[in-house]
């Protein structure tokens, strides 16, 4: 892994950002996020660093935050169509890029999509201009339904067993950020952490 920080991070690639690292279901690629070309699409490599390609080309959208299926066939991003202020959640062909589904149609922001284990849904979150609320969907756009309180949360993340959401919450009472956990059918909620500074971006061990 130290290897793959340091190619990630080279400047013998010009003056791109190189970020969002997702591993394949099989450890052997990574699919990330550079802005070569002066838009943010996806691109994959090898573990070592070679093979590097692009994979969402000459399609008109901005790709971020990719996310790698179960099953290695597919990656979900969060996708802008050039000259639209939606984001959305689109999965992508793996191999070749070229088939691209568009899973949410909500207007706004919809983004930092997490695959549960059996790849059959998506949880995301979404809001207006900024993340609020986290969401499932069924991967094919239907059965949305939202985990919806007073404040304002973010970057999902699904337990092994698919049944809890990992996600970082700003509370009110400090505007810090905490790590929470909620169950899948959003019926128990878990505060996690308590701390003096900001928590986020919270990933499940044993993946």
């Amino acid at each position: 892994q130290a290897n793959v920080v340091e190619y990630l991070t080279r400047s013998d690639y010009g003056d791109w950002t190189q970020m969002e690292g997702s591993w394949s279901p099989d450890g052997s690629q990574i699919a990330y996020v550079s802005t070569e070309g002066n838009r943010a699409r996806i691109w994959i490599m090898n573990r070592d660093g070679s093979n590097r390609h692009l994979l969402t080309a000459g399609d008109g959208y901005e790709d971020k935050q990719p996310a790698w299926s179960p099953l290695g066939d597919w990656i979900a991003t969060a996708a802008q169509k050039a000259g639209t202020a939606d984001w959305q959640i689109h999965l992508v062909d793996s191999t070749t890029g070229e088939r691209r589904r568009i899973v949410t149609t909500n207007k706004g922001i919809n983004r930092a999509a997490a695959w549960s284990p059996d790849g059959s849904q998506l949880a995301f979150a979404r809001g207006t201009t900024t993340p609020d609320d986290i969401c499932v969907i069924n991967r094919d756009g239907s059965g949305q339904r939202c985990y919806q309180t007073r404040w304002p949360e973010d970057l999902p993340d699904w337990s092994p067993d698919g049944n809890w959401i990992l996600f970082e919450r700003r509370v009110d009472s400090t505007y810090l950020k905490e790590i929470f956990a909620v169950r899948a059918d959003f019926g128990l909620e878990i505060r996690l952490t308590y701390n003096s500074a900001d928590d986020w971006g919270a990933v499940w061990l044993n993946r």
